[in-house]
């Protein structure tokens, strides 16, 4: 390796699974340099970092602690001098939009760190998000992210490499080791935000509705241990096999059972996002955190269903229909899938 990339992204599991075709191209773009994450670790007590994501991919070759909201004249000495002991003049700037203001504060304090180009800030017009004024839908943050790189050369959203995790055999192994022998759903019911959550009374509602359509089906549940004791009540709900996993593995090896999967079901999470990447069938549950499209992931036999008046609105048979159709269609005929409830989802998602 002949020289030291900085590559500023803050967030979690979802900021950075959405940014993986960024990480893909700036790797392709700098293959030889020792690329270092600055981020923000951790990013609270409930939550993973972006080196839990990436680390051990071959993506990043390690990690600089982003010290989120400080004003201590002390603590950014300290990253100066860290930053300035990589010997790194040059960084991929993959922030979500800034203003002008806090744009400009970020660069003069890499310039003072020995960051003489910044790549990704050049183009406002590249780096702001687009709005699509006749749906009022906004760009996806994945997308935003990729044209903000167009020094790097195109970035293919739609291909299964650009967001590949670059799981390892022993990652999947132990995924293996953990989970059932037969088919099963994989949930998702936590997730950092209060109004994220699409409640308990329906997760139950629509649990007890699926297992007895799907006898053969087991469910595991994945999510951080924070979710482990919620995830034991809804374990009741099920009349098939069980299993919950969460706490109990890594958020890569999380993704690696997620692999396995016949489907998932979860909310707007970092799990849902790992679930995307590993192209999985899916159904998402957005509320009015975010506008329409966002954070939406990209790829075939994806359902999201969004409401803006609030996750709770989704009512549990749009739910049901779209799980029943996705499961029709990677699963086979032999699901118990009526044709009311596909004509429902198909209506429903061209509506999305």
């Amino acid at each position: 390796m002949s020289k030291t990339l900085l590559i500023y992204r803050l967030g979690s599991i979802g900021d950075t699974v959405v940014a993986l075709p960024c990480f893909h191209a700036i790797a392709r773009a700098f293959p030889r340099d020792r690329r270092i994450a600055l981020t923000n670790i951790p990013v609270s007590g409930a939550t993973s970092s972006l080196a839990e994501v990436l680390g051990g991919s071959g993506l990043i070759h390690g990690e600089l602690a982003y010290p989120v909201g400080t004003r201590s004249p002390m603590a950014l000495l300290r990253l100066r001098r860290e930053i300035l002991a990589t010997g790194a003049d040059r960084m991929v700037y993959l922030m979500p939009e800034r203003s002008p203001l806090a744009l400009r504060r970020d660069l003069l304090f890499l310039k003072t760190c020995g960051i003489d180009d910044a790549i990704g800030v050049s183009q406002e017009t590249l780096r702001l998000r687009r709005l699509n004024e006749r749906t009022g839908e906004v760009e996806r943050e994945c997308a935003r992210l990729a044209r903000s790189l167009t020094k790097l050369g195109p970035i293919d959203l739609g291909a299964p490499a650009s967001w590949d995790l670059m799981l390892t055999p022993n990652e999947r192994e132990i995924a293996r080791k953990h989970l059932p022998e037969g088919p099963f759903l994989a949930i998702n019911m936590g997730g950092k935000l209060a109004s994220n959550d699409w409640g308990a009374d329906k997760w139950t509602a629509l649990l007890q509705m699926l297992s007895r359509r799907h006898p053969a089906l087991g469910l595991v549940i994945v999510g951080g241990a924070d979710d482990r004791e919620r995830a034991e009540c809804a374990r009741l709900a099920w009349s098939g096999s069980t299993l919950n996993l969460c706490g109990k593995l890594s958020v890569r090896a999380t993704a690696a059972s997620l692999e396995r999967a016949a489907l998932f079901i979860g909310h707007d999470s970092g799990p849902m996002h790992l679930a995307a990447a590993v192209r999985v069938p899916l159904v998402a549950l957005f509320g009015d955190n975010n506008p329409p499209k966002k954070w939406h992931p990209i790829g075939a036999r994806q359902i999201c269903l969004h409401d803006m008046c609030g996750v709770r609105r989704i009512a549990i048979d749009e739910v049901l229909a779209s799980v029943e159709k996705l499961l029709l269609e990677t699963v086979g005929s032999h699901c118990r899938v009526s044709r009311e409830l596909c004509d429902l989802a198909a209506e429903r998602s061209e509506h999305r």
